[in-house]
């Protein structure tokens, strides 16, 4: 699997690595090819290069191009062998959010079981984790209730592991200790209740990594 490099050394951390999007596309329709449906690819290639466009001009923190992020996010979600419509969906996650497409066209172009996906992911974002046990219980009930298909979630699962394997560029120390907290809080439990125990398993160490990175080290 093709990741962007975890790297914790402060003279490296401003440095991103180079990532060859053609390659994890490739990987994506192969892996794709070994179970689904042949006809389908040429929709996948369309939402990448869509996703590519709508993403034009925009950066993650690691100085990478923002569609490395989608595009990873498949390629953490290919363990799953998930459908043509959860594939699209990731690739397209982002591009009303951090982008310049428009939910209506997605919803002509891709259909609109991949849209209601879409913009479930941009209602699920708003959903903010507050650090009390109160909100962690309703929080977890909120995202079951927001994602009605529940492939929503399998999609968020994946750009949340993504987000957290790229986590060493985030400048701000709050968000860091937020995002890890509620990775390790909210969406371990949510996969472990979905049976996606791998999904669990690396979002319990990412942000255990996150958070202690010292205790993590002498663990490992």
């Amino acid at each position: 699997m093709i990741l962007e490099q975890i790297s914790y050394n402060a003279s490296m951390s401003q440095i991103p690595p180079h990532i060859d999007c053609e390659a994890i596309i490739q990987d994506i329709i192969q892996r794709y090819e070994v179970y689904g449906e042949r006809r389908e690819v040429a929709k996948i290639l369309a939402a990448y290069e869509y996703a590519q466009k709508a993403h034009t001009g925009v950066f993650r923190k690691s100085g990478n191009p923002y569609i490395v992020h989608p595009l990873l996010s498949a390629q953490e979600l290919m363990i799953l062998q998930p459908d043509s419509t959860t594939i699209i969906a990731t690739l397209l996650h982002d591009t009303i959010s951090h982008g310049s497409a428009h939910l209506d066209e997605i919803n002509k172009l891709f259909g609109t079981e991949v849209g209601s996906i879409v913009e479930n992911l941009n209602t699920m974002s708003r959903v903010k984790y507050q650090g009390t046990s109160s909100n962690v219980a309703r929080m977890q009930k909120m995202l079951f209730v927001v994602a009605e298909d529940i492939r929503t979630l399998f999609v968020k699962m994946a750009e949340r592991i993504h987000n957290l394997r790229t986590i060493q560029y985030y400048t701000d120390p709050k968000k860091v200790k937020r995002m890890a907290e509620e990775s390790l809080f909210i969406y371990a439990p949510i996969a472990a209740r979905l049976g996606l125990y791998s999904f669990k398993d690396t979002l319990e160490t990412l942000s255990f990594r996150a958070l202690d990175l010292d205790s993590y080290l002498r663990i490992t």
